[in-house]
């Protein structure tokens, strides 16, 4: 069984789905998304 190392972001507004180290974060730290720029955390209504 080979692991994959990489890890991933989806986006919970539109389902876009990228490498997580492709995504921008925001001044909190929270990932924002590529696609949409929906931003993701329990602060965001997310």
């Amino acid at each position: 069984m080979e692991l994959e190392g990489e890890s991933y972001f989806r986006c919970s507004a539109c389902g876009a789905t990228d490498k997580a180290t492709a995504i921008d974060y925001d001044r909190l730290g929270y990932p924002v998304c590529p696609s949409c720029g929906t931003t993701t955390g329990p602060l965001s209504g997310a």
